[in-house]
């Protein structure tokens, strides 16, 4: 079951000025853009709490320079070598 917590934070006024509108969300998306890159978060559960689909998720993730799907250069040759291997 999802929970929601609320916690708060100071930001320099100068931050705050630099987020604009929607501060919050803008906040949001900054730490699940975090957590998805240390690998603590997938695109699409990220798109979940976003409130979006899995293709707006991934058209998010994109607009935030990240790639899909987001893998580390390892875990991509890992799977051509599992897509390599079953073709054999």
């Amino acid at each position: 079951m999802d929970t929601e917590m609320a916690t708060s934070f100071e930001l320099p006024d100068q931050v705050v000025e630099l987020l604009g509108e929607d501060a919050q969300r803008k906040a949001l998306e900054a730490v699940l853009i975090v957590l998805i890159a240390k690998g603590e978060l997938s695109v699409a559960r990220a798109g979940e709490i976003l409130g979006l689909d899995r293709a707006e998720a991934i058209e998010w993730w994109g607009r935030h320079g990240g790639s899909w799907p987001n893998l580390t250069v390892d875990e991509f040759r890992a799977n051509l070598r599992r897509v390599d291997l079953s073709a054999t």
